[in-house]
C-alpha cells in the first residue's frame, strides 16, 4: 500500500500541489491527472525517495520513507519515466537489465513471462534483438511496461506511460496495468488532463494546481 499524507510541493517559490492525501491500496490503480508542470513527477520520485516533499509525508504498507528506509523500499519498485531514452544498444539490453531486478526469479522464467504477454499484445519476438535507435519512444515506454509486468514488483509508478500514443498502442498500456493490479501491484500512474489512460485506473486524483512553466 502506498500512501501520500497531506503532501505539499514546491518549485522555483510555486507551489505545485499541497494537502494531497491519498492510498493506492495492493490491487489498485490510481491515476494522479495535472497539467504539464503540475508535480506528477516530483510525486512519484518522492516515492522513489529522490525528491522530499516540502510537506506532509509518502510511506510503504504504513512505514515512511526515508533517507534510512528507501533504499529498501526500492528493491520493491518499477518506475516507468517519462523519458525513455537510454543508454542501451538494443532492445534486450534494456530488458535484461529489468530482469536483472528480479533476483529470485530464473531469468528464463521471467523472459518467458514476457513473451506471452507480447503475443496477448501482439508484439513480434523479433523486437527483442532489435536495435533501440530503431524503436520510437511510445514503443520503448510499451516495451520497458511490458518488462515491468514480467518482473512484478508490489510497486509500480508510471510517469504519463501513454504520451504519443493512440489506438492498439494504448489499449496495451490499459491491458498491462490491468495485468500488474490483478498481480496484486500497488500502482500510480500519472497523466495529463483528458488523458484516456484513467478509464484503465481505479480512482482518479487531480492535483489542485498551478502549472509552473
Amino acid at each position: 500500500m502506498l500512501e501520500v499524507k497531506n503532501g505539499r510541493a514546491e518549485r522555483e517559490r510555486r507551489i505545485l500541489f499541497s494537502n494531497l492525501s491519498f492510498i493506492a491500496r495492493e490491487g489498485e490503480a490510481v491515476c494522479v491527472s495535472a497539467p504539464p508542470g503540475g508535480g506528477k513527477t516530483l510525486l512519484l520520485r518522492s516515492f522513489l525517495g529522490f525528491h522530499p516533499l516540502d510537506d506532509g509525508y509518502v510511506s510503504v504498507d504504513g512505514e515512511l520513507i526515508t533517507p534510512a528506509s528507501v533504499s529498501f523500499f526500492r528493491k520493491q519498485m518499477s518506475y516507468l519515466p517519462q523519458d525513455v531514452d537510454m543508454p542501451f544498444h538494443t532492445v534486450a539490453d534494456m530488458l535484461e537489465q529489468l530482469f536483472a531486478l528480479k533476483k529470485d526469479v530464473p531469468f528464463v522464467e521471467t523472459k518467458a513471462s514476457l513473451m506471452t504477454l507480447w503475443k496477448e499484445l501482439g508484439i513480434q519476438e523479433e523486437t527483442y534483438s532489435k536495435a533501440m535507435e530503431n524503436i520510437i519512444a511510445p514503443q520503448r515506454r510499451l516495451l520497458m511496461l511490458t518488462a515491468i509486468c514480467a518482473v512484478c514488483h508490489p510497486i509500480v509508478l508510471l510517469d504519463e506511460p501513454t504520451t504519443g500514443m493512440v489506438g492498439n498502442e494504448l489499449e496495451s498500456i490499459g491491458h498491462c496495468i490491468r495485468l500488474l493490479t490483478r498481480n496484486g501491484a500497488s500502482v500510480i500512474v500519472t497523466c495529463q488532463e483528458h488523458d484516456p489512460v484513467v478509464r484503465y485506473c481505479d480512482k482518479l486524483i487531480e492535483l489542485n494546481t498551478h502549472p509552473y512553466s
